[in-house]
């Protein structure tokens, strides 16, 4: 009997994809994945709970995966207040699913952004908040990350290397919504030459293997940034860290190593924010992709913050 399932389901107008790790635990969580437009469906076999503390429930958001390969929506279709919108639909019917058990949010990434701001507009819809890879002030996380790069490409003195970072002189604050995906690519792939960044192919052999895989998979796949393109102005230009007052509980898991989204940011918003329970996770030998890079200490922190519910 396979220990998951998956299903479409009617959601704010769309066939929504789900998939579904159900436990007799009293929690559910649902995974807000990255991007925007990056499902993370494909490594749920890899990051699944492994203890029963909580049932785990992923979805395509619209415009990303298996949920765009069925509804093919158009990027003036895809919006904040849409996937918003669709999220409060997916948290009640997950309730309904779940015969209103404990909902968490746990927002990867892009995804931080996301359920960041639903908790900020419908904190009483759900038990608690995890915001992993969390976007706290996008530009000034990214100019961190520049920053950091200047002195490793100085010490291995690869003159191509050298180069290529300068002519990204200006990052981010060059960056907007018609150069994103080109420069911020360039970025991305600099960076993962001196271990601060994932490069996207390292985990296709993870993607290829997965169960939920198939080849009609891979034109959403591949196309996830065009069909978002719309969402870029938002996310250049978001900075919530003047927003301090949570009313649910607030749990951060941080890769140790992160440096697309920096940790060290993270950090700092901890401490300013107040909420009704609030802790931090630092995972080790783990960047960006916090939960692919260390499953065991991912899934230990996840039974933590159950525990503590």
């Amino acid at each position: 009997m396979k220990e998951y399932y998956s299903e479409y389901v009617q959601i704010n107008g769309i066939q929504q994809y789900f998939l579904h790790y159900p436990t007799e635990s009293e929690k559910v969580v649902i995974y807000l994945h990255g991007g925007p437009g990056q499902s993370e469906l494909f490594f749920s076999y890899l990051t699944r709970p492994t203890t029963p503390c909580c049932s785990f429930v992923f979805y395509d958001q619209r415009g990303t995966g298996k949920t765009q390969e069925k509804n093919k929506s158009k990027p003036l279709e895809i919006c904040l207040e849409t996937l918003l919108e669709d999220l409060k639909v997916t948290v009640e019917y997950i309730k309904d699913r779940y015969k209103d058990k404990k909902i968490i949010l746990l927002g990867h990434s892009w995804g931080s952004i996301l359920g960041t701001e639903y908790v900020k507009q419908y904190s009483e819809t759900v038990s608690a908040y995890i915001g992993m890879g969390q976007v706290v002030d996008i530009l000034a996380g990214e100019k961190l990350c520049y920053d950091k790069l200047k002195a490793p490409i100085e010490s291995k003195n690869n003159k191509k290397d050298r180069l290529k970072y300068e002519s990204l002189s200006g990052y981010p604050y060059n960056l907007s919504q018609n150069n994103f995906i080109e420069t911020a690519t360039k970025f991305r792939k600099l960076q993962a030459r001196y271990g601060f960044s994932t490069n996207v192919f390292s985990h296709l052999k993870s993607v290829i293997r997965s169960p939920q895989f198939t080849i009609k998979d891979i034109l959403p796949y591949l196309s996830c940034m065009k069909n978002n393109k719309n969402l870029m102005d938002f996310l250049l230009a978001y900075n919530t860290s003047d927003f301090v007052e949570y009313q649910c509980p607030v749990f951060y898991i941080c890769g140790r190593n992160d440096w697309q989204v920096p940790s060290v940011l993270v950090e700092e918003y901890f401490y300013k924010i107040a909420a009704i329970q609030k802790e931090l996770f630092f995972i080790e030998s783990a960047g960006h992709m916090t939960d692919i890079d260390n499953p065991v200490d991912y899934n230990d922190a996840i039974a933590q913050i159950c525990a503590r519910l």
